[in-house]
């Protein structure tokens, strides 16, 4: 099980730029009961399996190909407003999120890369260094390649938005955010504009990035895979929710990343 190790964060903030604090950028996010945090076993409702390549060579696939569990995994359960996700400190990337106490309602599903793996710079499998408490958010510690990234993620009081904080330091060149392409509309970012399937930021403006994903506007699921529909079948009111097939391709020209407001 993966655990907040203190010498490995204490080392791992040691190595980091000096940076002005959430409340002196003005960034800080609104209060919000403080969420329960806990590592645990997950059933896996990830069909997409480039999203669990690092799993996949970790731990022995089933002859299918489909990861039926997810040890490990955080779960991380606000209180209020009642949004949960699931966060992976192997693939050091968000899983999926769900609305209210069923795990069962889903409302997204991580698909394709993971979002800063196009930034060069990223290399070899993550690194993760544990988690520290800001604000009562966990904020997770990790390295990918070259760069060191800080990542907290939290909804918005009402609940209509999921609010994904980055610091990505070290980078020498611009980031590259990947984002599924049918959540373009329904996703915006506080910095870069949209090219070619990805959010170009500026790597002077990538040590304080916020991605804000529209609830409400969210997509269809994805196909979701057998092993999850029979694990959920037999919990207490299951009723998961249909999959939408995927939506096809934009080819518009790039456009301006909508600032958060």
């Amino acid at each position: 099980m993966f655990r907040p190790f203190p010498l490995a964060i204490l080392l791992f903030v040691a190595a980091l730029p000096a940076t002005a604090s959430d409340a002196e950028q003005g960034t800080s996010a609104p209060a919000l009961p403080t969420p329960t945090v806990r590592q645990t076993t997950l059933p896996n409702p990830v069909a997409d399996p480039i999203v669990l390549v690092n799993r996949s060579q970790l731990t022995p696939v089933p002859k299918d190909g489909l990861v039926t569990l997810l040890p490990g995994v955080i779960e991380v359960r606000f209180p209020q407003p009642e949004i949960s996700f699931a966060w992976d400190p192997v693939e050091c990337r968000l899983l999926f999120v769900w609305k209210g106490k069923a795990i069962t309602d889903l409302v997204a599903i991580a698909e394709g890369p993971a979002p800063l793996s196009a930034t060069v710079g990223t290399f070899g499998a993550p690194q993760f260094f544990g988690y520290r408490f800001v604000n009562g958010v966990p904020e997770f510690l990790y390295r990918l390649g070259r760069l060191a990234v800080e990542e907290r993620i939290q909804p918005s009081p009402d609940g209509a938005t999921l609010i994904q904080h980055w610091r990505v330091h070290q980078s020498d060149f611009d980031v590259m955010l990947a984002l599924p392409e049918r959540w373009k509309e329904a996703a915006t970012c506080s910095e870069g504009t949209w090219k070619d399937g990805f959010i170009k930021i500026p790597k002077e403006k990538a040590g304080d990035l916020a991605l804000t994903w529209q609830l409400g506007k969210a997509p269809g699921l994805p196909l979701l895979p057998e092993p999850w529909l029979k694990a959920i079948a037999s919990l207490p009111g299951a009723s998961p929710k249909a999959p939408s097939p995927p939506a096809k391709t934009d080819s518009s020209a790039p456009e301006k990343a909508t600032p958060n407001q």
